[in-house]
Parts: C-alpha cells; structure tokens; sequence
C-alpha cells in the first residue's frame, strides 16, 4: 500500500478517514509542526504526474545549483523543488500549527539565489 504526505491544502481528518476506510493508499496528514526536521518535496508544478526519473532530474538540478546543500540545516524548513513551473524553481516554506507562516520562492537563473536561499532556510530554523 502506498502512502501519501497530504499537504496543507487537503490535509484533514475527513480525507484521511475516508481514505483510510477505502484501504487503497495510507495517508499521513501535513504536520501541524514539523518537531525539529525539515523536509524536502518535490512537485510538479502542475497537473501531470511525476515519474522517478523525473523526480531525481529535479533533485540532481537542486543538487548542482547549490553544491553545498549537504551541509544544509533544513530544521523547521519544508523545502519544495519544482519540476515544471515556469516563474520558480525551489520554494522555502515555514509551517508552524499546520498553517504555512511564510513562503519564499527562487528561481536558479537569479543569480543571488544560493544567498537568499541559504537566508531563508536560517530564518526557518530561527522561527
């Protein structure tokens, strides 16, 4: 059985119940608080699914646009990268109580992207 991370636009009890009752897919609702741990999610910016190969095309485009990212201290940060949207490729998210505090969106062609990336993902950690 496959299970799914709602996000904070689906996320609620109803859902998960019915899904849960249906047996089809387990379901782990979006985190009221992320405890400490960031995390990453890839998505396609769109309506069209996204396959493995497409999904490790987007990390590995992460991966070389900040060669630091192993380094990375992504604590209280859910960071989304973007298969196919057309303004962003990487957004930085604060959740706190299950609401998103702020988001920030970043594109690889700006060339300050990595600083002002690497600024948001601190002021996660700090919120």
């Amino acid at each position: 059985m496959n299970a799914v991370q709602l996000d904070e636009c689906i996320s609620s009890k109803k859902l998960v119940k019915i899904c849960t009752q249906e047996g089809k897919i387990s379901t782990v609702p979006f985190p009221s608080a992320i405890g400490g741990k960031g995390i990453i999610v890839i998505s396609a910016g769109g309506m069209a699914a996204l396959d493995l190969p497409k999904m490790i095309s987007v990390l590995a485009a992460f991966k070389q646009a900040l060669p630091q990212w192993p380094e990375l201290n992504i604590d209280h940060a859910i960071i989304e990268l973007w298969a196919d949207s057309p303004t962003h490729d990487v957004t930085v998210c604060r959740v706190w109580n299950g609401l998103v505090q702020w988001h920030l969106d970043f594109a690889y062609t700006d060339i300050d992207w990595p600083m002002s990336f690497l600024t948001a993902i601190e002021k996660a950690a700090r919120f």
